[in-house]
């Protein structure tokens, strides 16, 4: 039989225990460095602390790779490029490293021509590893040795190696120009951009002083269609001739070509007498900085043939944007109702001008992004 003080001594004990249990603060458990990349969310808050109170500091895209050095609860501490912060590990996935298996290969000692616009170059043959440079268009290199998986170890800098696919360019014995004859090495080579000239066919658009919208706007996708070719760009045209094109087809043209970017050309209309100039529409938030880059390249080459000034850009919601997973614009060339500005708009040298900034514009962005 347990004595009443005994007892009393026990169940004060016993309550102690439990109160002590409760107030153990959440403790911050050190990790072995291990990668993991953002899942199931397009944008991923990195914080100052573990939790959702704490400032937010960056945001991660889908698919980043993090570093985590050690968890706090459900919150990992995590290093990514330069900034170390908190994020909820409901949202990263564990990134199973591949190691590089160098093997004996006929490659080794060869060349290596990179074929796309940007390619980027690891620290293992593993397209989930550490990135650390990026080849362009044109680039050569020696490879050194070749993974198990195909892909090639290349000294990307003097004293510096890295991994690259080997399904992006042309392997060669010889260090020659093994492009294909006629390609143009510029800022927008190994890009694909589709140009797309508004209406057509049966589909006339806006029609003032004799003149066809759908007629200014494929003179316009002509030029502009030289000027990316000359820049290095690989062009596909929703129409070439005066045909009757649905705005799904044309979608589908430039989702088929696995088009960087898509630009449509056309010319406008309005009723109030304040509106004038080229106008740049984008639809998508994700097509906000590329339309911008667009419209600002034009200031200098259209200043420089005319009087046409530069309206704005801005949002408008458009089927043939909305509808695309690709980055476009609609560019607005100027306003048919305004006889001056029709002149001045339906003239070579303006559709020249125009080109050339869309085109530089083009090129600018994709040196960022």
């Amino acid at each position: 039989m347990i004595h009443k003080k005994n007892y009393l001594l026990l169940l004060l004990l016993s309550f102690v225990l439990i109160l002590s249990s409760l107030a153990v603060p959440q403790i911050q458990v050190e990790a072995a460095s291990v990668n993991y990349k953002v899942v199931n969310t397009n944008s991923l808050n990195l914080r100052t602390g573990a939790g959702v109170q704490y400032k937010i500091i960056a945001k991660l895209k889908k698919n980043t790779v993090v570093t985590q050095t050690s968890k706090k609860g459900k919150w990992f501490k995590v290093k990514v490029g330069s900034k170390t912060g908190y994020v909820s590990s409901s949202y990263l996935k564990k990134v199973v490293a591949q190691v590089s298996q160098p093997s004996t290969n006929k490659n080794i000692g060869k060349f290596y021509s990179v074929s796309v616009a940007s390619l980027n170059i690891r620290s293992t043959s593993s397209a989930t590893s550490t990135k650390l440079a990026v080849a362009r268009f044109g680039d050569q290199f020696t490879i050194k040795a070749q993974a198990a998986n195909g892909w090639y170890k290349v000294e990307y800098s003097p004293g510096k190696f890295g991994w690259i696919s080997n399904n992006y360019g042309y392997t060669t014995v010889k260090k020659d120009n093994v492009y294909p004859a006629g390609t143009i090495f510029g800022p927008l080579s190994g890009r694909i951009i589709t140009v797309d000239a508004g209406h057509g066919g049966s589909q006339a658009g806006a029609q003032y002083f004799g003149v066809k919208e759908k007629d200014l706007n494929l003179k316009a996708a002509k030029t502009l269609q030289k000027e990316l070719v000359k820049n290095g760009a690989k062009v596909v045209m929703t129409r070439t001739t005066d045909q009757t094109l649905t705005l799904e087809k044309r979608v589908s043209i430039s989702k088929a070509a696995k088009s960087d970017a898509f630009i449509s050309v056309h010319h406008n209309v309005s009723n109030k007498k304040s509106e004038k100039g080229y106008l740049a529409l984008y639809t998508k938030q994700s097509e906000k900085t590329f339309t911008n880059y667009l419209f600002k390249a034009l200031h200098k080459p259209v200043g420089a043939v005319s009087d046409v000034p530069a309206e704005q850009y801005r949002y408008q919601n458009l089927f043939v944007l909305r509808e695309s997973p690709i980055i476009g614009t609609l560019m607005e060339y100027g306003y048919m109702n305004l006889k001056n500005e029709l002149n001045a708009i339906n003239t070579n040298s303006y559709r020249q001008a125009m080109a050339v900034g869309i085109s530089a514009g083009v090129a600018n962005y994709f040196k960022k992004y």
